[in-house]
């Protein structure tokens, strides 16, 4: 039986040692404290002001399960994004007047920021 091609490019050997290290608990409390406030909750319904006001153990507890990706892989739902249609200007009964944009889940983006 032959093995149908996978959609995502291959993993190989090649390491970098910058990429390949742990996120360190600071990085980690510099990327909140750059999460700006009053954005609306994305698909995952977490409010960047949520993230940033985590006790110590909540932090602690994002500090391992961000760790955790590196020797797993990203949640599924990190995969998922959310389209809407973003209205631009002029008359909102007309179509070309709307762009689409994807929202990404926060927890996502906060990692991706980090990286």
């Amino acid at each position: 039986m032959q093995e149908e091609p996978s959609q995502y490019a291959p993993i190989t050997d090649i390491r970098h040692e910058t990429l390949d290290r742990q996120i360190s608990l600071l990085e980690l409390k510099l990327a909140l404290q750059h999460l700006k406030n009053g954005k609306a909750p994305e698909p995952d319904n977490i409010s960047n002001e949520f993230l940033k006001n985590l006790p110590t153990t909540g932090i602690e507890l994002l500090h391992s399960i961000v760790n955790q990706i590196f020797d797993f892989k990203p949640p599924v739902e990190w995969c998922e994004l959310e389209t809407t249609m973003y209205y631009k200007k002029e008359d909102p009964d007309d179509p070309a007047n709307y762009c689409p944009i994807a929202l990404a889940n926060t927890s996502m983006k906060l990692f991706t920021n980090i990286i």
